[in-house]
């Protein structure tokens, strides 16, 4: 149901203020897309999940999602992802070495990147999903090169309608 808030195609687009040491690609034929996913869990064990550090200590599932965490939320059951890759399933079990516990909830919030100026930090993005970023979501940057993929805090979100 539309909100208000769409162009007149429909879709919603935001910028974001992000730090300039960022790197982002504008592109028509292979866009850049930002992304983060928030998920909720229960019944852990084994220990404590930690922040991504290398390939081997990705958040997986056995359906072979994966996904880099750049927070922890332990007294809350709450994680953020980046770097997401296929689709984790709610209910199913979610693995960090020997750290297990049962996915409750998915929130992704993504767009693809339709500007940047990297002089002073401002990122547009057309929105994918019907979730939208807001200020302290973590994003990813994985133009930077790095593993794991960068994380770029989002300091300030700006809405737009009209064109895109």
């Amino acid at each position: 149901n539309p909100t208000g808030t769409e162009d007149r195609f429909g879709t919603v687009s935001q910028t974001l203020s992000v730090p300039t040491s960022s790197d982002y690609t504008v592109s028509t034929i292979n866009p850049d897309v930002v992304s983060t996913t928030v998920i909720t869990f229960t019944n852990p064990g084994g220990g404590d999940f930690t922040p991504t550090v290398d390939s081997a200590s990705r958040l997986t599932q056995t359906n072979g999602a994966s996904g880099q965490i750049v927070s922890v939320d332990l007294i809350n059951g709450k994680l953020v992802l980046i770097d997401v890759v296929g689709d984790f399933i709610a209910s199913n079990t979610i693995t960090q070495g020997g750290v297990t516990a049962t996915l409750s909830t998915i929130t992704t919030k993504s767009g693809i990147v339709i500007g940047w100026d990297s002089g002073t930090g401002s990122l547009k993005v057309k929105m994918t999903t019907e979730e939208l970023f807001a200020v302290g979501d973590i994003i990813d940057d994985s133009n930077s090169g790095t593993s794991p993929v960068t994380q770029r805090t989002i300091t300030a979100v700006e809405g737009s309608g009209g064109f895109v």
